[in-house]
C-alpha cells in the first residue's frame, strides 16, 4: 500500500527539526562513543578501501566522515536535504564525497556504476516486507565484481 503524502510530509517535518540533533541523539559527538566504534569502523573501511560507495541515508555523514578518506569517491544520498545541509557543515571534500538527495526506495536518479553500498543506520528502518525490494533496488546500482 502506498504512504499517503500527509505521512511522507509529517515524517520530513520531523527529519527536518531533528537533523541538527542526529549525531548527538546517536551520542556520534561522544568520543567515547565513537572509540567504541572504532573496530566497526575500522572494518568498514577495509571493506570499501578504494571502492566507490554509494551511501543510503546518510544522515548527516557520521559514517562518511570516517571512510571517504580510504574510498576511491562516496555518493552520500539521503531523503531529506536538511540533514544533507547538516552533512555539509562537515566539509567533506567535494572531489572525493557528493551529496544527493535520494529516496531509498526510489533511486532511479542514481549512476549505477558503484561496488560497494553502506546503509547502516538505515537498514533498522526498512520494513521487512520491503526489504526484498529495497536490495533488488540498490543491487541495480551495483556492478559485479570479479
Amino acid at each position: 500500500m502506498p504512504i499517503a503524502p500527509e505521512l511522507i510530509q509529517e515524517m520530513q517535518t520531523y527529519y527536518h527539526h531533528r537533523a541538527a540533533e542526529y549525531d548527538a541523539s546517536m551520542d556520534y559527538d561522544q568520543p567515547e562513543v565513537v572509540a567504541q566504534l572504532a573496530c566497526v569502523i575500522e572494518r568498514i573501511r577495509q571493506l570499501v578501501a578504494g571502492k566507490k560507495v554509494l551511501e543510503i541515508a546518510c544522515g548527516p555523514c557520521f559514517w562518511t566522515q570516517h571512510i571517504y578518506d580510504c574510498t576511491h569517491s562516496v555518493l552520500a544520498t539521503d531523503y531529506n536535504q536538511s540533514t544533507l545541509d547538516q552533512a555539509a557543515f562537515k566539509q567533506l571534500p567535494t572531489d572525493q564525497v557528493q551529496l544527493q538527495q535520494a529516496n531509498a526506495y526510489h533511486l532511479s536518479d542514481i549512476p549505477t556504476d558503484f561496488d560497494a553500498a553502506l546503509a547502516i543506520d538505515w537498514l533498522a528502518h526498512v520494513p521487512k516486507s520491503k526489504m526484498p525490494s529495497f536490495l533488488e533496488g540498490l543491487h541495480q546500482h551495483l556492478h559485479e565484481q570479479g
